[in-house]
């Protein structure tokens, strides 16, 4: 939820408003956004595992 919190929604009600949500999501800085938002998410989850779980081991 944390990488999905951090996006802007996107709302597609007919086909043309999903062709235009792809063809913006194509772009290099959506991207780049996206990425951005799971590699966060990802160490977020990574810091802060759940309490059955072992911690990451530390470099």
């Amino acid at each position: 939820m944390f990488a999905l919190n951090k996006l802007p929604p996107r709302y597609v009600t007919d086909r043309r408003g999903a062709v235009l949500t792809h063809v913006r999501l194509q772009g290099e800085q959506e991207q780049a956004d996206f990425s951005v938002a799971l590699i966060e998410g990802f160490k977020r989850v990574m810091h802060a595992p759940r309490a059955d779980h072992d911690p990451p081991p530390h470099d």
